[in-house]
């Protein structure tokens, strides 16, 4: 089916009072394809959610558009894709590049526009980390600290005895499996704590009773590096706790309003109400390549500094690669992870954020540039096609420069 066509079926869902049965997105089925081009793009009408206000005074962007249209990316398989070919096959539904600050690349599919919130899944985490890495910088959170310092409940869990600073670099040692494929997966039972459970399935008033439930260690702390979910659950819990602000506060007073954000922003919560620290955040492409913006150009935006130069550091030192190296990543071969960002370590300090179904915010400091790419992937795991998104920023950097 054409891309155009997929356009056609998602707009058909959920139409009608009440839609027809085979029309309807509902828990069972909401995050599978195509019924996700539709709910990507409409979460907030799917959950319960919490607004995060945009900037009374947005940042501006200045527009030169960059014809794209001559561009082709190589596939891996000795071939390559045109453009729009490129944007199809990776389930495109929206794309947004500025160069020194400028948009020069800008493109919505599938029924999405320039003021469409989309989920973004696990950029969320990077979002608790940077706020995590802030308050570490001020003095106000102990990295170097246990959970259990901040959050008695987890005491007597797996995570209770584990810094901090572990946690956010997914060095906590917790049993957990993520294979999004494997539907036997941990991930799957606990996702339950956020968007409740399918048919059939027991229910969970939320991510904090889930996160009482981890008992079982795979490893030492600072052993082995394994990404998990409720990792940052964890940390979101632990700001909460030290700051006695909810999560959807420090995020809007944090980052979207002092980015400069042009929209509205949306955190969907949990069955008891919590705003969620690992998934969920729903904004539009172009603000999210406000952030991009702002961590590019060292924390500053409009001449004020948002975010520490120390904090920066931090982040942008990376993590353990070879513990990284060792967890198998054969797409992400030099990368790391650290403070929940994923660090490239090419020549130019590349990092991003990156979430599920083709999430990607891509953070290029050698050479001056964001990438924000939004989809709806039919699989989960971003690994399938990280290297035609790799071989794509490339060319797009080529382009440009």
């Amino acid at each position: 089916m054409s891309d155009a066509q997929l356009g056609w079926q998602a707009r058909g869902l959920m139409q009608g009072f009440p839609p027809p049965p085979e029309a309807r997105i509902t828990r069972d089925n909401w995050n599978r394809f195509p019924q996700s081009i539709w709910s990507f793009q409409h979460a907030s009408r799917l959950f319960r959610s919490r607004r995060i206000a945009r900037a009374q005074k947005p940042r501006p962007m200045l527009v030169n558009p960059v014809d794209f249209n001559a561009v082709r990316v190589p596939d891996g398989k000795g071939a390559s894709l045109d453009w729009n070919a490129f944007l199809t096959a990776t389930h495109t539904d929206a794309l947004v590049v500025l160069k020194d600050g400028v948009l020069v690349c800008e493109h919505y599919g599938r029924d999405m526009t320039a003021q469409s919130p989309h989920m973004v899944f696990s950029i969320t985490k990077s979002l608790t980390g940077l706020i995590a890495q802030s308050l570490a910088g001020e003095g106000r959170l102990n990295l170097d600290s246990t959970v259990a310092a901040y959050v008695p409940e987890l005491g007597e869990s797996a995570f209770g005895e584990v810094a901090l600073r572990d946690v956010m670099d997914m060095l906590d040692g917790v049993a957990f499996d993520e294979t999004y494929a494997n539907p036997h997966a941990d991930i799957h039972r606990y996702s339950a704590a956020y968007w409740g459970p399918r048919s059939g399935h027991p229910p969970i008033s939320g991510v904090y009773e889930a996160l009482t439930g981890f008992k079982t260690r795979m490893a030492p702390p600072g052993a082995v590096f394994r990404y998990k979910t409720p990792s940052a659950d964890v940390v979101g819990w632990a700001l909460q706790k030290a700051t006695g602000e909810s999560l959807g506060d420090l995020v809007e007073n944090r980052i979207w309003q002092v980015i400069g954000a042009q929209d509205d922003a949306y955190m969907i919560v949990d069955p008891s109400g919590q705003e969620i620290a690992a998934t969920g955040f729903n904004a539009t492409a172009r603000d999210l390549a406000r952030l991009g913006q702002a961590l590019l150009d060292g924390g500053r935006v409009g001449g004020q500094q948002v975010f520490s130069e120390a904090t920066l550091a931090s982040i942008l030192q990376g993590g353990d690669r070879a513990l990284f190296a060792r967890a198998g990543y054969a797409s992400r071969s030099g990368w790391s992870y650290r403070s929940h960002w994923w660090h490239t370590h090419a020549a130019g300090g590349a990092y991003c954020a990156l979430g599920v179904y083709g999430q990607r915010l891509y953070v290029d400091p050698g050479n001056c540039m964001v990438i924000v790419k939004l989809g709806s992937a039919p699989e989960a795991d971003n690994t399938l096609t990280d290297h035609l998104h790799q071989a794509a920023f490339e060319a797009i950097v080529a382009r440009v420069r």
